[in-house]
């Protein structure tokens, strides 16, 4: 769990560092990208702070106590991801540049936010469902975040594809 919140968060900050780079800096899109990046940061810490572990013997491990209480945290976390994406291909619609680089940031741009969509969407949808009031573990966060690296790198070779 305390490598797991980190590494969400660094994500959703290198989604705010492309789309503020592909936006030149633009003031407004820098302080909307950073207000909303921060409200995510702030609700997964509150998360964290909230959650609490137990060991479990059956399993051998701990496993966590009460994971109703990160539900607003991963509905935050995936409303920025979303906003930050969404951020990032509009300003590449923008600019509208010719290059290849451009359309390489386009295609990246929709599969993120496909991997996005399909990763964060169970783990978002889990704990507001609390099936028979038990506690649900989602998914780790490390087995979604190795999807994006897959997106990541298959999203490379499409340009290939589009020439």
């Amino acid at each position: 769990m305390i490598t797991a919140w980190p590494a969400g968060s660094g994500a959703s900050f290198l989604l705010l560092l492309r789309a503020v780079a592909i936006w030149s800096l633009d003031r407004r899109v820098v302080v909307f990208a950073t207000l909303a990046w921060l409200s995510s940061f702030s609700a997964s810490l509150f998360a964290m702070s909230r959650g609490h572990s137990k060991w479990s013997p059956l399993i051998q491990t701990c496993s966590l106590n009460g994971t109703d209480e990160y539900r607003w945290s991963l509905l935050t976390a995936f409303v920025v991801n979303v906003t930050l994406l969404g951020t990032m291909i509009v300003g590449v619609i923008h600019k509208r540049l010719d290059t290849r680089l451009w359309k390489l940031l386009y295609y990246q741009g929709l599969y993120w936010i496909s991997a996005a969509v399909f990763t964060q969407v169970p783990s978002v949808v889990m704990p507001f469902l609390n099936i028979n009031a038990r506690n649900i573990d989602v998914p780790s966060s490390s087995a979604c975040r190795s999807c994006y690296c897959v997106f990541s790198v298959l999203s490379r070779s499409l340009p290939a594809y589009y020439r």
